[in-house]
């Protein structure tokens, strides 16, 4: 797996309903780990993925896409399975936090396929348009492999970002030496990277 990150250039428009989205799925998050904890309060049991899912089925705001609210889910999951595993084995890990807005920085787009939740066509890459549709990026370098996933970042800096994961066939292992699907081992120059 490797991490593309390329700077998007939205219009004005487009800024002001990425921002709604994020704030929006943040709200989902929140309601979400508030909707766990009052099952945990009530029945001893957390809701996970599926239950969460479920509940907040059909209920997503105006700016956040029910694929959107599925990756919210499983962000919650995760941190909940963990925070339960860290507590069966006996070490202290705090409980997942509710995020204010100064800790809630992306939207996750889980499926990278054109007609999906993203894609690149030219030098626009495309989302769905109740974030923003095609927004216009600069792509300084090509992509390397097949693209799995995205996700819109705000940084500090206030401008938005696309990392893009994708999957390239090559793992990176303990040691340091890369490995290609076959187990051979993969040297500097064999990645396609140009260099040479």
């Amino acid at each position: 797996m490797r991490t593309f990150e390329w700077r998007l250039y939205p219009n004005t428009a487009r800024r002001k309903t990425l921002m709604a989205c994020l704030i929006e799925s943040r709200g989902v998050y929140n309601a979400m780990l508030e909707a766990s904890r009052a099952r945990y309060d009530a029945e001893g049991k957390f809701l996970f993925q599926y239950d969460l899912c479920a509940r907040f089925k059909g209920q997503a705001p105006a700016h956040v896409p029910a694929t959107v609210v599925e990756c919210i889910a499983d962000r919650l999951n995760t941190a909940l399975r963990r925070f339960l595993c860290a507590k069966e084995q006996g070490e202290r890990r705090g409980f997942p936090r509710f995020k204010g807005a100064n800790r809630w920085h992306s939207v996750h787009l889980r499926q990278f396929a054109k007609g999906e939740d993203a894609w690149l066509d030219g030098s626009f890459p495309h989302v769905p348009v109740k974030i923003g549709g095609a927004i216009k990026i600069k792509m300084h370098r090509p992509l390397e492999g097949t693209p799995q996933t995205c996700h819109l970042v705000l940084r500090a800096d206030g401008h938005w970002y696309a990392l893009i994961v994708c999957e390239t066939g090559v793992v990176v292992r303990c040691d340091h030496r890369r490995t290609g699907p076959d187990g051979q081992d993969v040297q500097e120059g064999d990645r396609g990277s140009g260099s040479g």
